[in-house]
């Protein structure tokens, strides 16, 4: 029975060490209250447990165990200590931080993690993460000894320059030696067409301003300039374009206060390549990109040199005005709000330009009758009325004396034309002449009317009309013409009785009437009675037939019907 006794708790106890090894602490809880397993046996085993946690590495485990058995404070922070070096090793230095703090470590503990995570990442050549964590838990130079200058002496000699640099500028102690390895991190990513590390070196070394750049010397600087400038000139002409522009604005010399010469070179030939390609963009139609360009670099704002500023615009202008010249006129439009023409930048000589080429435009436009686009350019370009009065003129002028009259005439109608101007009337007569004598008798007589000749010719063409559009029973259109050249009597009553004559012979007596009344004809009693009667006929039976009677005859001498006087017409009746 006493060796079955011995044999359970064996069991038990194997049991017990066996759930602790696996970390099923509360299973090994379970078994050590069911089985009675005295205490000295339970902390023989806890004890080598602990052990092997230690051997195996699991210090998280063991720390546990120390807790859950109470074993001695310093068994418990040799684990915690284990397991912090254990984390540090694998370089994740922020969990051991983390540890440290969790498990309050002293201070020189946390800053000896930090040291030894910036040597493992030197050694494992992750340079950023060394110096990540030097900034981060505040690591003097001094504490690194000479791990940094091994990293930085690897790196160099691997052409990593960018991270050599970095070593230098964190851990090393000569200003100069940093800016010379940067210089040569940025002319391998010249090499390399990178622009983003071009960027990256200047935003982090500042080689391109006074302190910076007079640590290279004089040589090796005039040598980053002539690269560079080389590298922007080719990459500007490149699809590359836009990618040269952020490196134009990395480098940032053209907002800086520069004193070092060699570097305002490269401020002057960065300008001047500017005014070079803002050109070629617009000749090559690439207008967004120009207009990209220019704000991208701010080359119509105050910071910019005065020449490269009155370049840039007087481009603009220029380029403006050909978009107009070809027709283009939204681009021009468009151009003149992207640029501010006319705006601040503007003098009297580019205001001079853009005039001229809107009045050369806006005259071929009103010659073409293209009027509302003419309306719309005056509109856009505030042209004066002055201006607007003389481009009208010379319009006129133009079309009449090229034989398109009617197109002189819509000119008049829509824009405000100086009829009294003297080379308007003489062209204006002559236009009339030829019309007339070309036998086209109603141009002949508006061009009279609308620019007011005084001449009986005027008359005796709007006569001839008149008769023409009378023998076309065109009777409407005849009285406009008699209201607008003030026809008279004179003029109208032979042709017009003829005419009422003929209708009342032909028994289109309502016709007959209206005619009669248009014109003011004396018929004579008879005549009016006839007429009467044939109206009423007309009423009764549904048509205009009637007696035949012979044609009314001229009976002036017969009591007449009263007159009343015909009504005066001007130029704005027409």
């Amino acid at each position: 029975m006493a060796e079955e006794n011995i044999t359970q708790d064996a069991q038990a106890i194997t049991a017990f060490r066996l759930e602790l090894l696996a970390g099923n602490f509360d299973e090994a809880k379970v078994i050590e209250r069911d089985n009675a397993i005295a205490q000295q046996g339970i902390m023989s085993v806890v004890h080598s447990v602990y052990e092997e946690f230690l051997k195996e590495e699991e210090f998280i485990n063991a720390i546990e165990i120390g807790n859950k058995y109470e074993l001695p404070e310093d068994k418990i922070h040799d684990a915690i200590y284990l397991e912090f070096r254990r984390i540090i090793a694998t370089g994740n230095i922020d969990s051991a931080i983390d540890w440290a703090l969790k498990n309050n470590l002293p201070d020189y503990e946390i800053t000896r993690a930090a040291i030894k995570g910036i040597e493992i990442a030197i050694r494992n050549k992750n340079i950023e993460m060394a110096v990540d964590i030097k900034k981060k838990y505040s690591v003097d130079e001094e504490q690194i000894g000479n791990t940094w200058q091994i990293g930085y002496d690897d790196a160099f000699k691997n052409e990593k320059f960018f991270d050599a640099a970095l070593l230098s500028r964190e851990f090393g102690m000569s200003e100069r030696k940093t800016i010379i390895t940067a210089a040569k991190a940025f002319r391998k990513a010249i090499k390399q067409n990178d622009f983003d590390r071009m960027v990256l070196v200047e935003s982090e070394f500042r080689i391109f301003n006074d302190n910076g750049f007079g640590l290279l010397g004089e040589e090796e600087g005039r040598t980053l300039i002539k690269l560079t400038e080389s590298f922007i000139k080719e990459k500007l002409r490149s699809d590359s374009f836009r990618n040269i522009v952020e490196v134009i604005h990395g480098v940032g010399v053209l907002y800086k206060d520069i004193n070092n010469h060699t570097l305002k070179d490269l401020v002057h030939f960065i300008y001047n390549q500017a005014v070079q390609i803002h050109e070629y963009l617009l000749q090559k139609n690439r207008y967004d990109d120009a207009v990209w360009f220019t704000n991208e670099l701010s080359l119509l704002e105050e910071n910019t040199p005065d020449k490269t500023l009155k370049d840039i615009y007087n481009q603009a202008v220029s380029f403006h005005n050909q978009f107009l010249q070809n027709g283009n006129f939204s681009l021009a439009i468009q151009m003149k709000k992207d640029y501010d023409l006319l705006g601040t930048y503007s003098d009297a000589d580019s205001i001079d330009l853009i005039q001229s080429a809107i009045v050369s435009m806006l005259v071929k436009l009103i010659e073409k009758g293209e009027t509302n686009t003419g309306n719309e350019l005056i509109k856009e370009y505030s042209i004066p009325q002055k201006e607007i009065e003389h481009v009208a003129n010379d319009a006129v002028i133009n079309s009449l004396q090229d034989g398109k009259s009617e197109r002189a005439l819509d000119i008049v109608s829509n824009f405000h034309v100086d009829i009294g101007n003297f080379e308007v009337i003489a062209a204006a007569k002559e236009a009339f002449s030829q019309c007339r004598n070309n036998g086209y008798q109603e141009t002949a007589a508006n061009i009279g009317f609308i620019f007011e000749i005084s001449s009986p010719e005027v008359k005796e063409s709007a006569k001839m009309v008149w008769e023409d559009l009378i023998s076309r029973n065109e009777y409407k259109k005849a009285a406009v013409i008699k209201k607008k050249h003030k026809l008279t009597k004179k003029y109208t009553d032979q042709i017009a009785k003829e005419e009422y004559n003929r209708l009342f012979q032909e028994n289109k007596v309502e016709m007959a009437k209206k005619l009669r009344e248009e014109y003011n004809l004396n018929v004579g009693l008879i005549t009016w009675i006839l007429e009467f009667i044939r109206k009423l006929l007309s009423l009764l039976f549904g048509n205009e037939e009637g007696p035949v009677v012979p044609p009314p005859v001229d009976t002036e001498s017969e009591n007449p019907l009263p007159e009343s006087p015909a009504p005066e017409t001007t130029k704005a009746d027409v």
